[in-house]
């Protein structure tokens, strides 16, 4: 495992997925940057199930393929 220059903490190479696909799981305020949506509209979309996603303790992840899934969703909607 490599870890970081100063802290000894892993380094973010370290922690991502070797696929090159970056994270499997999201945190709503990574989803929030790649969706250019609130905070609190991330919370609704997973409260209504228009988002996936899952609690892991106080947590709320949501996966990778559910985002790219809702993109699809919303492309295919923008075409009519």
């Amino acid at each position: 495992m490599m870890m970081g220059r100063r802290s000894g903490e892993p380094s973010s190479e370290a922690v991502q997925p070797s696929n090159g696909g970056g994270y499997l799981l999201l945190q709503v305020s990574q989803v929030r940057c790649l969706l250019n949506r609130s905070r609190a509209r991330i919370y609704e979309m997973c409260a209504t199930g228009e988002l996936e996603s899952f609690r892991d303790g106080r947590s709320i992840l949501i996966p990778r393929d559910a985002v790219d899934a809702w993109i699809i969703r919303k492309r295919r909607q923008g075409r009519r």
